[in-house]
């Protein structure tokens, strides 16, 4: 098993390579969007009943700082190269890198009466959160030596580097309550199932080579982790595949919001949203160093031509990687220990304001607070949105968001065609043509049936009755 986490870290920093896993703003205020209710509770869709075809609301986005896919892949001349080189060079000192994707399985809604508005479904999610050190990425594309030897002599400390990947199912129920004609509030509670999960806990690593060593270019490692792992076993030759449910991995979640109807122009409103845990108990196999040792690495051998070749009397090069992880094991006495764990949801906070221009247009901010590893980050958005049609059937919104130092044009529209809406939402339009060149992007699309109008707000005689 120590094998198979040591080979899925590999893969999930090459991967990072290639490519936060906010939620996407755009849908926050989309009244017209039916899930745009998962981001606010007190928000209410513009229709009576709403129910999502089953499958057919998801979003997949992805979120890095300072670098981007084109980075690595570049234009040479008339050739396309790998230059992890230049990669390496557009690093921070430290760097982030997150995706995330969610399917809407179930979702549906409809006024219970007046005042009260129910919401239901079940949604599947996976996260995956990394950060890492410019030095990591450094010695794994020139090696220990570094860039004309700038590693030699030098502690290359990596305890900054984070890891968590998580693959949960959500089962919902929220209420929305009309309480007068200016304040609505909103409350949705979560019965979370854990799929699987690796979460890096302590990653207190670090490696110095000596240029004065016996053999040239040895190098020390000193480590001192705890990783934790949850429901891996799937992913085995003798897994089952990936599981769809469990309830051995038991979690609990809740998001509360309420919205303040100032005027019939001006509008506040305010969620926190992801307020949980997962307690990891099915399948548990945690890595932990039990001393802080040290392991003089001195190379592994490769020979391309020869590892091909099985009766050269080498052993193969699948066989020597498996040694030096044996050792590493027993210099570093890694215990395995079967024993729970807890992760933490990534709580997001939305604060927003918005402005209602005419019958048709509505112009907002949205601040939007979230948990990425252990740190909180910020992001902003101005938006107007505007209804089309004698029954506002075709919504259309475009955004300016400001995220981590980059800025992006987002682009949004809903339409209703007869019972059924369909909308598709991106926070930054030109990932789509210039997908290579972006580091950001959110990409969120949905099909719906709509029945009914909305019954209006309670005591309610403004333009926001019914919204855009």
């Amino acid at each position: 098993m120590m094998k198979r986490i040591l080979a899925l870290l590999f893969v999930a920093f090459v991967c990072m390579n290639t490519a936060y896993a906010q939620r996407n703003l755009m849908g926050y205020g989309f009244n017209s969007v039916p899930t745009s209710v998962k981001m606010n509770p007190a928000t209410r869709p513009d229709a009576a009943a709403v129910f999502g075809v089953p499958g057919l609301n998801f979003q997949v986005g992805v979120n890095a700082n300072n670098f981007t896919f084109g980075d690595i892949i570049r234009e040479q001349g008339d050739s396309t190269i790998i230059d992890g080189g230049y990669f390496v060079d557009q690093l921070d000192d430290s760097n982030y890198f997150s995706m995330s994707f969610e399917d809407d399985i179930i979702f549906g809604g409809f006024e219970l009466n007046n005042e009260d508005y129910l919401t239901f479904g079940w949604y599947n999610t996976v996260e995956f959160n990394v950060f890492f050190p410019k030095d990591l990425m450094g010695v794994a594309w020139h090696g220990n030596n570094g860039q004309n030897g700038s590693y030699l002599g030098r502690l290359l400390n990596f305890k900054e580097s984070d890891l968590s990947a998580t693959h949960y199912n959500v089962f919902h129920v929220g209420l929305n309550r009309v309480i007068n004609k200016q304040w609505s509030v909103g409350a949705r509670l979560k019965y979370i199932q854990g799929l699987s999960n690796i979460d890096i806990e302590k990653f207190n690593v670090s490696l110095q080579t000596s240029p004065d060593a016996e053999i040239e270019y040895s190098t020390a490692i000193n480590s001192d982790f705890l990783i934790r792992t949850s429901g891996l076993s799937q992913f085995g030759d003798d897994g089952d595949g990936v599981n769809l449910v469990n309830f051995s991995n038991f979690g609990l979640g809740v998001d509360i919001g309420a919205e303040y109807y100032y005027d019939d122009r001006w509008k506040f409103s305010a969620s926190l949203v992801d307020v949980g845990f997962i307690r990891w108990s099915d399948d548990v196999e945690n890595y932990r160093s039990l001393s802080d040792a040290t392991y003089n690495y001195q190379g592994l051998y490769i020979d391309l031509e020869k590892d091909d070749n099985s009766s050269n009397g080498i052993d193969s090069l699948e066989t020597r990687f498996d040694k030096l992880v044996d050792e590493l094991k027993d210099v570093f006495d890694v215990d395995t220990v079967k024993e729970s764990y807890v992760t933490s949801l990534s709580t997001k906070v939305f604060l927003a304001g918005e402005y209602r221009v005419n019958e048709r247009g509505t112009a907002s901010a949205l601040y939007n607070g979230y948990k990425l590893g252990n740190k909180f980050k910020g992001a902003l958005m101005f938006s107007y949105t505007y209804a089309l049609g004698k029954k506002k059937n075709f919504s259309l919104k475009a955004s300016y968001i400001r995220l981590d130092n980059t800025n992006s044009i987002g682009l949004g529209t809903s339409v209703n065609i007869g019972k059924v809406n369909v909308y598709m939402l991106t926070d930054n339009i030109l990932a789509l043509p210039f997908a290579r060149d972006v580091g950001n992007f959110n990409v969120a699309f949905g099909l719906n049936v709509k029945l009914f109008d909305p019954t209006p707000r309670r005591n309610s005689k403004t333009r926001w009755d019914y919204g855009t």
